[in-house]
C-alpha cells in the first residue's frame, strides 16, 4: 500500500517504498512535488479545485483516481486522501 505524506498546502514531505516502486517515482523525485502533480490529464473532474474543498470540510476524500507513473503509463488508483 502506497503511503504518501503531505504538508498542509499538499507538497510531498514523504514517500514510502511501496509508492516508489508502483509510480516509479523515487523519495527525492517527489518531495517537493505538489501531491496533485500525477493526476492523469484524462480526469479532468479531480484537481486541486474539486478536492481540496472537500478535504477543508469533511477531513477525508475517497474515491478512484487516474494517475500518471513516471514512465507515463497512466494506471488507476482507488484513494483515501486524509
Amino acid at each position: 500500500e502506497a503511503i504518501v505524506i503531505t504538508k498542509h498546502d499538499g507538497t510531498i514531505k514523504s514517500v514510502n517504498q511501496a509508492y516508489q516502486m508502483i509510480t516509479g517515482f523515487s523519495h527525492q523525485d517527489s518531495l517537493g512535488t505538489h501531491i496533485f502533480a500525477t493526476l492523469a490529464k484524462i480526469q479532468p473532474e479531480f484537481n486541486y479545485q474539486t478536492i481540496q474543498p472537500q478535504l477543508d470540510k469533511q477531513g477525508v476524500f475517497t474515491a478512484r483516481l487516474w494517475r500518471a507513473k513516471k514512465n507515463g503509463h497512466v494506471y488507476p488508483a482507488w484513494e483515501t486522501i486524509s
